[in-house]
């Protein structure tokens, strides 16, 4: 019989320049391993190619995840999102994050989990890693024509999210799911990008709070050691 376990696929974009980072990445997804869990790792050499890249890979599989490749999941958070989602039939189901140092270091919570759906649209950070989403409760439609008005597609990861959860709801699953890892490298830090953003993110928050329908609505919670099936998505 088919179950929700058998639907998953991580998904890692890389430009291959951080090996080792992409190893620890990928023994980090291997060691949550469990039967229907794939990890997909896809060449990214150019940017021009990673926002249509990013939008293409979500048709994947029913349940999608993104793992950056200097990053690790950790917790069992990819089978407990996934439990999560099963039970409360949500579009998003997310953990906390930690950061990590460039040595792999790990350090204090980042982010803190919004409380409405309107929060998601108002935080950058607050649905951001790790996030486990169902593909059906996802409107490619909505996201390529967002994807038309941002700059070096900035912007995107959050709009995926946040349609997600628009078009099913989120659920929050208050665990360390996710190691993300600091350095100089990242894109996010670099001027171009940083500008890019800026310049689109009128028109992206207005746009992904069109989604919502009730977006005064809290956002469930959903414990892995307390759950009783009751929890459901608004």
């Amino acid at each position: 019989m088919t179950t929700l376990y058998d639907m998953l696929t991580a998904i890692t974009f890389t430009a291959g320049n951080r090996i080792p980072w992409l190893r620890q990445c990928s023994a980090s997804i291997a060691k949550q391993r469990f039967e229907g869990l794939q990890h997909v790792v896809v060449d990214c050499h150019l940017k021009s190619d990673w926002l249509g890249l990013r939008l293409k890979v979500l048709d994947l599989d029913n349940f999608v995840a993104f793992v950056d490749d200097e990053d690790i999941v950790m917790n069992d958070s990819l089978a407990l999102c996934l439990r999560a989602l099963e039970q409360t039939g949500c579009g998003v189901a997310f953990t906390r994050q930690r950061l990590m140092s460039a040595d792999g270091e790990i350090g204090h919570v980042y982010g803190m989990p919004p409380p409405t759906l309107a929060d998601i649209v108002r935080m950058p950070q607050g649905i951001h890693h790790l996030a486990v989403m169902r593909r059906d409760a996802i409107d490619m439609g909505q996201l390529r024509e967002v994807a038309q008005h941002l700059p070096h597609g900035a912007g995107i990861d959050w709009a995926i999210r946040a349609n997600a959860a628009a078009l099913g709801g989120a659920v929050h699953v208050p665990i360390d799911g996710y190691g993300w890892r600091r350095h100089p490298g990242q894109w996010h830090h670099s001027k171009e990008w940083k500008e890019a953003f800026q310049s689109g993110l009128p028109r992206l928050r207005e746009t992904m709070l069109s989604w919502f329908k009730s977006p005064g609505d809290r956002i469930a919670t959903w414990h892995p050691t307390e759950c009783t099936g009751e929890v459901q998505c608004v």
